[in-house]
């Protein structure tokens, strides 16, 4: 089997989750913090999670959020 991606934090990136984004998904993290009062962290995820889900580019999805002003389905924070 394949090795699962390392979540942030875990792997060799140091700093924060923004540090370890790059500056086309930073800004759609940022929004769904804002928009949801979300952690960087659970943001991030989420909007792997949709990527993955939708067969959709990151990239693609990111500028959707940002500049789109895409909402993503049922986006809450179990762990406020």
């Amino acid at each position: 089997m394949g090795r699962a991606a390392p979540r942030l934090g875990e792997g060799p990136e140091t700093g924060t989750c923004f540090q370890a984004l790059t500056p086309s998904r930073r800004p759609a993290v940022g929004a769904l913090v804002h928009r949801h009062t979300l952690t960087p962290d659970r943001a991030l995820d989420l909007l792997r999670a949709h990527a993955l889900s939708t067969d959709t580019d990151l990239t693609t999805l990111a500028y959707a959020i940002v500049y789109e002003h895409l909402t993503l389905p049922d986006v809450h924070d179990p762990h406020p």
